[in-house]
């Protein structure tokens, strides 16, 4: 296996690990093979570009490493199928399977330092972000993507596919979807929220407490409803919009 011996700005080293000796003289159908590499990075920001790639997003709060664990199936195994490689600040995340292909499949888990912010582009592949203290923007094409435990500011796109964002501690959540629905789950007071669909329902609610809120819900052609007292003036502000489904915000008890 070459190692890549170019220095680029903002990935000054790279480490890869095979974690199976016996799989990494090449898979078969069904078969799966996993490495590991860690890039050294220096920037405020990483860019990840993952193309037919499931990807899951980590936090280890440590050190100005990007570790990356991936595990490919089938075809997606074999050389020039899949790359993961980092220039300057972006991180490519690709799987590409010619022809006809009975197991072709990758999965990504990109573990970032805390201090790390992120901003994640998918096409055909779904996303996962557990624990994130730092902001993440993802925009998603063809497969859902689910935000769990996330105290930084969250940011979500996502055409053709369901998002879910649960267990959010976030200051600010922007959050929209096209042809599919969309949950949204906070457990500590946000400041702003706005919250659409196109196609597809959304559902906000907020955590228990006194805290008032800004509220404006709406629905074109679907039924918009709050159990939330709308307060105007108040420093948080909460916007939830469909135009083609429904739209709803509680407050849990």
């Amino acid at each position: 296996m070459r190692k890549n011996a170019r220095t680029w700005a903002g990935a000054l080293s790279v480490t890869l690990l095979c974690i199976s000796v016996a799989a990494c003289e090449g898979p078969g159908k069904g078969e799966e093979k996993t490495e590991s590499k860690a890039f050294t990075f220096s920037g405020d920001k990483l860019t990840v570009s993952a193309t037919n790639s499931d990807v899951r997003l980590r936090t280890d709060g440590t050190g100005g490493e990007v570790r990356v664990r991936r595990t490919v199936e089938g075809e997606a195994g074999k050389d020039d199928n899949s790359r993961w490689e980092l220039s300057g600040s972006t991180l490519t995340l690709r799987t590409e399977c010619n022809g006809i292909s009975i197991s072709c499949a990758a999965r990504y888990t990109v573990t970032l330092p805390e201090n790390l912010a992120v901003s994640l582009t998918s096409d055909n592949g779904s996303v996962d972000s557990v624990g994130l203290t730092q902001s993440q923007e993802i925009e998603s094409s063809n497969a859902a993507v689910k935000v769990e435990k996330a105290s930084g500011d969250v940011r979500l796109k996502v055409r053709d596919g369901n998002a879910e964002a649960i267990g959010i501690s976030a200051g600010q959540l922007a959050a929209e979807t096209r042809n599919g629905r969309l949950k949204v789950v906070f457990t500590a007071p946000p400041r702003k929220v706005t919250a659409s669909t196109d196609n597809g329902n959304v559902n906000v609610t907020l955590p228990p407490g006194d805290d008032r809120y800004q509220i404006r819900v709406d629905a074109e052609n679907g039924r918009a409803d709050s159990s939330v007292r709308n307060s105007p003036g108040a420093g948080r502000s909460v916007d939830v919009r469909s135009s083609n489904g429904s739209a709803r915000i509680d407050q849990a008890e």
